[in-house]
């Protein structure tokens, strides 16, 4: 029949347990906000993206709108050159000439404000390029960064899962007494029922243990529970 040193093993396996979880919970904790960091991230990238994209489209809006105004100023003076053939008096040439002056006038301009907006959108367009390709790879970035820690959170939820079906199992090998004192410490705590004696303290409740106390739990021949916070005490094994 399983002893005392049985059981101090296995409250040992049960430290191990403990104290991963809560380092599990604790990371799971953080983590999401480290994913809506890189949310953030994602979104800026997005914003910045759709801003430059504006300015750009602002560019060749404003090419679309002068062509427009060109090929209908070009139409006009079609028009008037046609019309200019079959006028009937000096006055109505007189008339149709300064129209057609007025409309020369504003193909020029407008040839003009069209060639300096083609030559922005030339000499943007390659920094447009690169700066979309680094706002792209910024993006890419962020989202690899959420999709790692989002992964890193199903795995530690998965862990955290292997870890909680096999706690019940060890607790069941406790003997009866030692098994309903680490219950009662769990439902009272509701955490951790076992601690580790580090330096003369309890990991538990980190309270200062009495010297003897502390070679007593090394001796491992009998269940010692802490005086303050009511865990059960145990040394930590090298790796621990």
């Amino acid at each position: 029949m399983p002893g005392v040193e049985h059981d101090v093993h296995t409250l040992i396996a049960l430290a191990r347990i403990e104290a991963r979880l809560s380092e599990i919970h604790g990371d799971i904790e953080r983590l999401p906000r480290r994913v809506a960091d890189a949310k953030r991230r994602e979104e800026a990238s997005e914003r910045e993206r759709e801003r430059v994209e504006a300015e750009m489209e602002a560019l060749r809006r404003e090419r679309r709108t002068l062509e427009a105004s060109l090929q209908d100023a070009e139409a006009r003076l079609k028009t008037w050159r046609t019309q200019l053939m079959s006028v009937g008096s000096n006055r109505e040439y007189a008339a149709m000439l300064k129209e057609i002056e007025t409309v020369e006038g504003e193909i020029d301009a407008t040839e003009e404000k069209l060639l300096e907006i083609m030559e922005r959108l030339d000499a943007a367009e390659p920094g447009h390029r690169e700066r979309l390709a680094a706002i792209e790879r910024e993006r890419e970035a962020a989202e690899a960064d959420r999709r790692r820690i989002e992964a890193q959170m199903d795995a530690l939820r998965d862990e955290a899962s292997r870890l909680e079906a096999d706690r019940p199992r060890l607790v069941a090998e406790l003997e009866p007494t030692t098994r309903r004192r680490y219950e009662r410490v769990v439902a009272h705590h509701g955490d951790r029922g076992v601690a580790w004696v580090r330096e003369e303290h309890c990991t538990g409740c980190q309270t200062q243990l009495p010297p003897q106390v502390a070679v007593e739990v090394r001796k491992a021949n009998q269940i010692i529970t802490c005086q303050s916070c009511g865990r059960l005490l145990v040394a930590p094994p090298a790796d621990a």
